[in-house]
């Protein structure tokens, strides 16, 4: 962790400093938590009774907050931003090296420049995995599997054969990639043999126990700069384009589409074969039983556009207000 002077911080986040630029900055901490030798930020007025006991040596905050700090400041337009790029510079991240002699690695796979492989690690044979490369211990990688330069791929991560990741994707503890699709016939009693694969695009990040089955026939496709939240399950022949935000426990079923930039908030379903349109907004816990048009917002079970949702649920308050109603607490 490196210590910076309150100079050196306001040019890293671009901000105006009004206060000292030599003291020195340990750390990042928050209002509650941070001490004389730490920076914190405020950026919602939620936080006005810690930002007034906070022992922080400065402050970050964005323009426009209606806020009296009586030390050091910086005043930045986005707290968020700023204090995500500080955080870049301050902490150094320990990147391990080195090929571990407790891993497996088959002879016919080939391991590329400066790669660390962890203990207990499996990689079948056919396996081409790219420089600059991190496999954590106990990862297993399938044959045949092709994983790009500059990934991370952290313990417990199981890769099935044949799967395809790209450069610069960051695959969380625990989550796995190309398991079978939900496929059978007769109610169960036969299985579909699943024998596509997946796909993961480019600067994709994966979050802990997601499982991405993979296609019946052809592939499952995560596009690239998409991130993906932990607890998600992504079933066969999904395709997710790029851009996309797709957040904790979201269950898309076989065959469904995600087009570029949508956003599914947590505990969002999508039905078989559904299709979310560019740019659109499915709200949590929503439920998109049939297509969301492109740059649409909708929200409920069934999903309905946001307005018309609204509107329902107001219509149902003041059917359960009113006196008399089936609904209504007379109980008063």
């Amino acid at each position: 962790m490196k210590q910076l002077t309150l100079g050196q911080i306001a040019k890293i986040v671009k901000g105006k400093l009004t206060g000292d630029p030599n003291k020195k900055i340990r750390s990042v901490k928050g209002l509650s938590s941070a001490t004389a030798d730490d920076i914190s930020f405020f950026c919602d007025q939620r936080f006005r009774d810690s930002l007034k006991s906070t022992k922080a040596s400065c402050i970050i905050m964005e323009k426009g907050i209606q806020a009296h700090v009586k030390g050091n400041k910086i005043v930045v337009a986005n707290a968020s931003e700023a204090v995500a790029n500080l955080c870049e510079a301050m902490f150094d991240r320990d990147v391990p090296e080195g090929i571990s002699d407790r891993s497996y690695i088959h002879k016919t796979s080939k391991i590329g420049r400066k790669c660390y492989i962890g203990d207990g690690a499996v990689i079948e044979g056919n396996v081409e995995i790219g420089e600059n490369t991190l496999i954590y211990p106990f990862v297993f990688i399938g044959k045949g599997s092709r994983i790009g330069p500059s990934c991370t791929i952290y313990p417990n991560v199981v890769i099935y054969h044949d799967s395809v990741i790209g450069d610069r994707v960051v695959i969380h503890a625990g989550t796995v990639i190309g398991s079978d699709g939900f496929g059978y016939l007769d109610r169960g009693r036969k299985k579909i043999l699943q024998i596509g694969i997946v796909e993961i695009e480019n600067d994709v990040e994966i979050g802990s126990n997601v499982s991405i089955d993979r296609a019946r026939l052809d592939k499952t496709i995560i596009g690239s700069g998409t991130k993906i939240d932990n607890l998600v399950h992504i079933a066969h022949n999904v395709v997710i384009g790029k851009n996309c935000l797709i957040l904790a426990q979201v269950g898309l079923s076989g065959g469904s589409i995600v087009e570029n930039n949508a956003i599914l908030g947590g505990q969002v379903g999508v039905g078989e074969k559904v299709k979310i349109g560019a740019g659109a907004i499915v709200y949590h816990q929503a439920g998109a039983t049939k297509n969301v048009k492109e740059g649409d917002i909708v929200m409920g079970t069934p999903a309905f556009s946001k307005n018309k949702f609204l509107k329902m649920m107001a219509v149902l308050s003041r059917i359960a207000d009113k006196k008399g109603s089936d609904f209504a607490d007379d109980s008063g």
